[in-house]
């Protein structure tokens, strides 16, 4: 038996052919070997997992960040620096910066005037609109006696009248996109009316840049861009103009930009000049120009970030 224990069966590994050795066994008759059961069936294997598609992994374009959030109650903050500071907190329902209803408060300032502002607000994308009790105050003007025409001197003002005043402003503006062609236009229409009458003095409207004689007045404007860099680039000509029932308005035109570098992070620049105007103003006085670096940001982002 060593010798036989010393041969390894076959199809089995050396160590366990050894253990089976260590004890003789007593001679028995031999029984036919039990029939092999049939090998196993393999096993089907299983898809290998598919891969993801390129629209899942990558970053999505700017326009298209907040368009694809859940709509939700939300708080969103933004804040802007530049020619043009501020600060704004909206709390309302829907997608953030895309299409939603409810409540703005904002607090601006230039090196001129400063402002705040509150009110109920709707965006709807192509047409959006927002009611608002507004105060302003200049640093410096003062409001002069009222007259047919302004000059710079007599838009210094009377002593001791500062160009202070508190307005509700009604708001509608929105987009007209042009399908395949790279063009986009921007209109807004706005209207302002003066809490209490400032009369015998006129309101120099800060953020209209015009002389009001009344309590009213109405600004339009409109810019059509040219989309570059997948639509991350606004560029294009833009005009303006506000009107009033108690004297001759302004016209102005110039040129509007915009880069968008993250859904977060955006660049704005707009100056129009005056090209016609009852006034005898300097052009800085009466154009009206923005230029301002953004950040937005609001609770329950998926990705937040800059």
């Amino acid at each position: 038996m060593g010798a036989a224990g010393s041969v390894a069966a076959p199809g089995l590994q050396v160590p366990v052919a050894a253990a089976l050795a260590e004890e003789p066994v007593p001679a028995v008759a031999a029984e036919p070997a039990p029939a092999e059961p049939a090998p196993a069936e393999p096993a089907a294997a299983e898809p290998a997992p598919a891969e993801p598609a390129a629209a899942d992994v990558r970053k999505p374009p700017p326009y298209t960040y907040w368009a694809e959030q859940t709509s939700r109650w939300f708080v969103s903050a933004d804040v802007a620096v530049g020619a043009f500071n501020r600060g704004r907190v909206s709390i309302g329902y829907g997608k953030p910066y895309w299409t939603w209803f409810g409540l703005e408060f904002q607090a601006a300032t230039t090196s001129e005037f400063g402002t705040l502002l509150f009110g109920p607000r709707i965006d709807a994308l192509l047409v959006n609109a927002s009611l608002d009790l507004r105060g302003t105050f200049a640093y410096a003007r003062e409001q002069p006696l009222r007259a047919e025409s302004y000059g710079s001197f007599e838009l210094e003002g009377t002593p001791g009248v500062k160009n202070e005043y508190g307005s509700l402003d009604a708001w509608i503006w929105g987009y007209v996109p042009a399908g395949p062609v790279p063009l986009v236009g921007y209109w807004e229409v706005g209207g302002t009316y003066l809490l209490s009458d400032p009369s015998p003095y006129a309101v120099f409207e800060e953020y209209m840049r015009y002389t009001m004689n009344g309590r009213t007045a109405l600004m339009l404007r409109a810019v059509l861009s040219v989309k570059l860099f997948s639509d991350r680039l606004l560029l294009g000509p833009a005009v303006d103009g506000v009107l009033s029932p108690e004297r001759s308005g302004v016209l102005r035109v110039g040129g509007a930009a915009s880069y968008q570098f993250t859904p977060h992070l955006a660049l704005n620049l707009l100056l129009t000049v005056p090209v016609v105007s009852p006034d005898s103003l300097d052009w800085y006085t009466q154009s009206w120009g923005i230029g301002r670096l953004s950040y937005a940001w609001a609770s329950g982002e998926p990705r937040p970030g800059w």
